[in-house]
């Protein structure tokens, strides 16, 4: 059994979960970047803003398929701006390295 109660399901209907449940979870991010926005802008730090920037990836090492990026508000920790880069299915948007991701992705975020 697993841990968590919940029946195994294939790598298909894994995949149509996800694929279904994908548009409301961006939704839901965009919506907490833009109060996390909103909140920076009306205390006042539009302009002297300290902010914090962590890239990750599905898999460890250069060779992921799939990595992130985050620009967090260093006074609360919520995450401002987020990018993703991914190599393979649908709305891929990398071709080198995982490590060349993070810096693209960097890049990507300084010019917001």
């Amino acid at each position: 059994g697993n841990m968590l109660g919940l029946p195994s399901c294939s790598k298909e209907t894994f995949s149509g979960i996800v694929e279904r449940l994908e548009p409301c979870v961006s939704e839901l991010a965009e919506w907490s970047c833009n109060e996390t926005r909103d909140a920076i802008k009306a205390r006042g730090d539009k302009d002297k803003w300290v902010a914090s920037f962590d890239g990750f990836y599905l898999t460890r090492g250069h060779y992921s398929n799939n990595s992130s990026a985050t620009i967090h508000d260093y006074a609360t920790g919520k995450i401002a701006w987020f990018y993703h880069r991914t190599k393979r299915g649908p709305g891929h948007n990398w071709e080198g390295t995982s490590g060349g991701a993070e810096g693209d992705m960097f890049e990507e975020l300084m010019g917001v």
